[in-house]
């Protein structure tokens, strides 16, 4: 579980009941799911500049990647089932693009309209194949039209991010594949 807490007024005596339950068996899953982070890896050279309508950032998983996670986990495939999409205040579109074979596929998801107040992760109607060689992009479309400094990549929601969170099965020895400095 991950929270982010944003408190521009420092408003105080907020009291958070968040929490988590977790329920203990001894039966054993059937299959365990792994969470993937594509896209821009958070970091300081990620810069959108200021006073644009419209600046494209993407991050990339290469299939070299993809096919050496493969490799080192002894599987063939994995079933995509979810995903969600994230960026900061100026995001405006998010679109995470797949490759196979250096064909584009049907993108995983795209967000025309992104809403930071409105994150969630996102079913699949159906099971996507993920496979070795298969690679991944994740494009996000910044508004700092209204920003007189530049915007640089990090954690603050002033900050900004460009990732995707894929979720699928079986799990493989990877958790994150990024981009460090992604200028577009």
């Amino acid at each position: 579980m991950e929270t982010h807490y944003d408190n521009p007024t420092q408003k105080t005596g907020v009291i958070d009941n968040s929490g988590i339950r977790i329920t203990l068996t001894k039966q054993v899953r059937r299959n365990e799911a792994s969470l993937l982070q594509l896209g821009v890896d958070d970091n300081p050279f990620q810069v959108i500049p200021p006073g644009l309508d419209v600046f494209i950032s993407s991050g990339y998983c290469t299939e070299r990647c993809i096919s050496e996670a493969f490799k080192q986990s002894n599987v063939q495939e994995v079933k995509a089932f979810s995903l969600m999409q994230h960026s900061h205040l100026i995001g405006r579109a998010i679109k995470t693009r797949h490759f196979r074979n250096g064909t584009e596929l049907k993108p995983l998801a795209y967000e025309p309209a992104y809403d930071f107040n409105f994150q969630e992760f996102r079913s699949f109607p159906k099971e996507i194949p993920i496979r070795p060689g298969d690679s991944f992009t994740v494009e996000c479309t910044y508004d700092s039209s209204n920003r007189q400094r530049p915007t640089f990549g990090g954690f603050s929601t002033l900050d900004e991010m460009c990732l995707a969170y894929l979720y699928f099965y079986p799990a493989l020895k990877v958790s994150k594949s990024t981009a460090f400095s992604p200028m577009k």
